[in-house]
């Protein structure tokens, strides 16, 4: 993050609990297109109204959060290549995706312009690490950021492997990531989770940088 000065968080409780995009590149004395490529990245949640002006309702606090975390890891929010480059509407469509995706929480979030299945699959193995060795769906959720009955229907319609228990399932870790780095998960669920977003940016960083 290029800036002129140093980020002041004092100068945070000057503004209120939500900020738009103008208010959050200004405090974080990054460029209107990084602003823009955190938002709809995923990296900082926001609202997204619609409206030809003032489109992104930002909390404060996301935006702190992610300050603290960038300071830990700045290569984790890089933005593509030629993200930065002049283009026309069509050409920036064509290189970043052909349409974005809303959320149920009306966040607008779009794809990596490509996925690399090992990269993921080391990833996800990191982050399932300190878990037993078979999941609740309860767990699943929570990791993936849909909701249980989302889980249970893969489960149902064989797309996410289980092993069925007594009034329950459960998910071997090996068959979760499995399922992460498929085609089904992130390809062909259109209305992705926030969590998903994140983690499909954090990824291709990941393989950009080869870490």
């Amino acid at each position: 993050m290029k800036t002129s000065k140093a980020v002041s968080f004092e100068e945070f409780n000057n503004y209120p609990e939500t900020i738009t995009k103008e208010q959050m590149y200004k405090l974080c004395h990054i460029s209107k297109k990084k602003a823009e490529w955190l938002l709809r990245s995923g990296f900082i949640p926001c609202e997204y109204t619609g409206k030809k002006t003032r489109c992104y309702i930002i909390k404060k606090a996301d935006v702190l959060e992610w300050l603290a975390n960038y300071i830990d890891n700045p290569a984790k929010y890089k933005a593509p290549d030629n993200w930065y480059k002049r283009m026309d509407k069509s050409e920036r469509k064509k290189k970043f995706g052909s349409s974005f995706s809303v959320d149920h929480n009306n966040s607008i979030n779009f794809m990596p312009p490509e996925f690399d299945e090992l990269t993921a699959r080391y990833y996800y193995a990191d982050k399932l690490a300190n878990y037993k060795e078979v999941l609740l769906s309860k767990e699943v959720a929570a990791f993936t950021g849909y909701c249980p009955r989302t889980v249970t229907s893969w489960v149902n319609e064989k797309k996410l492997r289980a092993i069925a228990l007594p009034q329950k399932y459960v998910v071997p870790k090996e068959y979760l990531i499995n399922f992460l780095v498929s085609d089904y998960y992130n390809k062909s669920i259109i209305k992705k989770s926030q969590k998903h977003f994140t983690v499909l940016w954090e990824i291709y960083n990941l393989s950009r940088t080869g870490k």
